[in-house]
């Protein structure tokens, strides 16, 4: 197995630092994926449908014009809760009327639970979907 410790050691500083990006960006995905699955996002909109609430896109995210819908919806169905997407670094387990959209759960409630990133990984991210675009229109 490769010791990546030694192996960042004797690469150069270029190398270093995007090898160190690229184990970030698998660490952001690992902790957004267990953060989903803890607080039991739903974003699949057929699931969505068959509750009775229709988001706005495909994979379960709603507006801040659908906050009194889902807020609603919360208050009639006890299992379920608001995940806000506050910004690019910063997804809570609790309405905040100042995110940019919001997600319904039916997992862990506990509005403690926060998932929090640096500026940089959401930058290179955004750099590796901007370069992902434009080999699709090549």
């Amino acid at each position: 197995m490769l010791d990546l410790t030694k192996a960042l050691s004797l690469a150069s500083d270029k190398y270093r630092v995007e090898v160190t990006m690229a184990l970030d960006v698998e660490y952001y995905k690992q902790k957004n994926h267990e953060f989903l699955n803890r607080v039991g996002a739903i974003d699949w909109y057929e699931d969505l449908e068959v509750l009775g609430v229709t988001p706005r896109t495909m994979d379960g995210l709603f507006f801040r014009r659908d906050s009194a819908l889902i807020r609603g919806f919360c208050r009639k169905n006890s299992g379920f809760h608001i995940v806000s997407h506050v910004s690019n670094f910063l997804t809570v387990n609790r309405f905040d009327e100042k995110a940019r959209f919001y997600l319904l759960a039916s997992g862990d409630d506990d509005p403690s639970i926060e998932l929090v990133f640096s500026r940089e990984i959401i930058e290179h991210l955004e750099r590796e979907i901007l370069l992902f675009h434009e080999r699709l229109k090549s």
